[in-house]
């Protein structure tokens, strides 16, 4: 495996690119981050678009779980940095095959 260098970092290409999906119409912009005559956002507002977001994400990395074998097989309940750990070690193997 090559060495990344860390200082060059911001030049290097994406791996993967990102579009709109389908399967998920939920991550579609709904305008939830929008309210009041000036754009504002109270706090009660920010704090529940922040909580729907979080659990969006763990939703996203429980799934995830399910479905990469690595993961799926551990013996104990992994953390989220793990969980994403092995789905992109996971990939690479897989990416490497095909």
């Amino acid at each position: 495996m090559a060495a990344i260098d860390m200082k060059n970092r911001h030049h290097m290409q994406p791996l993967l690119t990102w579009s709109t999906n389908a399967a998920y119409p939920e991550d579609e912009f709904d305008g939830s981050y929008v309210s009041g005559s000036n754009g504002s956002m109270t706090r009660a507002q920010r704090n529940q678009a922040e909580k729907q977001r979080r659990d969006k994400l763990n939703a996203y990395i429980s799934e995830l779980a399910t479905i990469v074998p690595m993961v799926a097989m551990a013996s104990k309940r992994l953390d989220k940095t793990s969980i994403l750990r092995l789905s992109a070690a996971h990939l690479r193997i897989y990416q490497s095959e095909t």
